[in-house]
């Protein structure tokens, strides 16, 4: 299968290597010193005290990577259209785009580009970063995708789901894609967008009876949000939420968080701010995701003028 991966960060680099190792044809898209040290050395695995170099395809544009039967979208929610929009004439007939994002906006987004039948998503639970050029860093003890789509082609969703088992992957195939995203996406929004509020990792937190009422209002408007939504989250969401947040590293620090210590763009438009937006529209109180969405929003584009953003830690 000829497989295009769109944005090799930490996830998308991960799950390029896992591919190329079973062997697919793999190209990824990316950008800067990375993209240059995978053309040139090919791309390095860090997994589980292993080390593995795998060789893929790296080019800067869609175009270069030529036509794939199965693209996989792993850019940052704030570029999803832009890349769905060029990799579409690189997509063959019959292949499939998944989008990994962490909200649940990037499916309908991407739909809009390529048709419903063209489109799927997983939720994506990997923990891996870019350790130096050309280097990704698998840090988790599994790597997870729970896999489906409202209207891909069952035969379709079926090879993908099998070439992900042959690459090492734990893909389950859900048959409620949108319930999927919404369940792991009510961890993400509460984790990711109390942490970035304080500037503080989950530890210090969850330790806090404060700050843990926060997390825990978070997690339930999001929640209720996606009941109101009419989305068959279990009835049990809040309390396996609560639990998956006790059980996370005290030193865990979101992506949103790390991006706003870094001064990058934020993606809280599609996180706090999609359940603040979603609560207006179905009459549900968010005003702890909302306060996020406010507190963060002059953050969306990079920091703000003249603020020097905290150092990142390692």
């Amino acid at each position: 299968m000829r497989v295009m991966i769109m944005g090799a960060g930490g996830l998308g680099g991960y799950l390029a290597a896992c591919l190329a190792r079973a062997g697919a044809d793999v190209a990824v898209v990316g950008r800067g010193a990375h993209l240059q040290a995978m053309a040139r050395d090919g791309l390095t695995l860090v997994s589980g005290g292993g080390k593995e170099r795998v060789a893929v395809r790296a080019a800067a544009d869609p175009r270069a990577a030529g036509p794939a039967d199965l693209i996989i979208l792993a850019v940052k929610l704030y570029d999803v259209e832009a890349a769905v929009t060029a990799a579409a004439p690189m997509l063959a007939e019959g292949g499939v785009l998944v989008t990994v994002q962490n909200g649940v906006d990037a499916p309908a987004m991407a739909a809009r580009i390529l048709g419903p039948e063209r489109v799927a998503a997983a939720a994506a639970y990997v923990s891996a970063r870019i350790e130096t050029p050309g280097v990704v860093l698998h840090t988790g003890a599994h790597a997870r995708l729970d896999l489906g789509s409202r209207a891909a082609p069952p035969a379709v969703m079926a090879a993908i789901a099998d070439l992900g088992r042959r690459a090492g992957l734990d893909v389950v195939e859900a048959p409620d894609i949108e319930a999927a995203l919404w369940e792991k996406f009510t961890f993400f929004s509460a984790s990711s967008g109390v942490t970035a509020l304080t500037r503080l990792p989950l530890g210090p937190l969850r330790d806090d009876p404060l700050t843990a009422g926060l997390l825990t209002r978070a997690i339930a408007e999001a929640a209720a949000v996606a009941r109101a939504l009419g989305v068959a989250v279990p009835d049990d969401l809040e309390a396996r939420t609560a639990a998956v947040m006790s059980g996370k590293s005290p030193a865990l620090k979101p992506s949103l968080l790390v991006d706003l210590e870094r001064g990058r763009r934020l993606e809280v438009d599609w996180i706090a701010g999609t359940i603040h937006r979603a609560g207006l529209a179905t009459g549900i109180d968010t005003p702890v995701q909302s306060c996020i969405y406010a507190a963060l929003k002059p953050f969306s584009g990079g920091g703000l003028p003249g603020e020097k953003a905290p150092p990142a830690s390692s």
